[in-house]
């Protein structure tokens, strides 16, 4: 599987969502951010994303800073109604990570429609990186995880499955901040 548990005996392929969030939440520490907000959609099954919030509550805590959390379980498509209900609930927020590229890019959108300013005003850092693959205004910041070696690696790790032989339980791939 990629990102997702589904028993010990099923190998998963994952990029390092702990150590790619602790830096990403650093970073908005270094640029002067001193409200800054969690926002993601909490997995409906074990999964890898939960280590992003967990590396944002010990950044939090590290820095003695308050987490404002918004992690519910939600359905995509509805990345723009929470990112209102978290930018009006927050207004003091000047600094956001979101766990996923639509929540940023919904962030960013809905920002804009409240009259904030990205990245004056907000600013913003995403888990994923694909939407920069995809669009070239609005570019987000961003911890780009690598799919091709992600699916590179899966498909490794079904044919070693195939011919029977051990499998690693985690192949963990790196992530580059963009």
């Amino acid at each position: 599987t990629i990102d997702r548990h589904f028993g010990d005996h099923i190998p998963f392929v994952t990029s390092d969502n702990y150590k790619a969030t602790y830096q990403a939440i650093e970073f908005l520490i270094k640029k002067n951010c001193q409200n800054i907000g969690y926002i993601g959609g909490k997995p409906r099954v074990e999964s890898e994303v939960e280590y992003r919030l967990n590396a944002y509550k010990d950044v939090m805590k590290k820095y003695k800073r308050e987490p404002i959390i918004s992690y519910e379980i939600f359905n995509h498509g509805e990345e723009m109604i929470y990112a209102g209900q978290f930018l009006k609930e927050h207004p003091s927020l000047d600094g956001i990570f979101a766990s996923g590229d639509t929540m940023a890019y919904s962030l960013y959108q809905v920002a804009g429609q409240m009259g904030i300013k990205v990245p004056e005003q907000l600013k913003i850092i995403a888990y994923d990186g694909v939407l920069n693959d995809w669009f070239t205004s609005p570019s987000i910041t961003s911890c780009k995880q690598d799919i091709p070696k992600m699916a590179e690696a899966a498909v490794n790790q079904m044919k070693i499955r195939i011919k029977e032989l051990p499998t690693e339980r985690v192949t963990n791939i790196p992530t580059e901040f963009v």
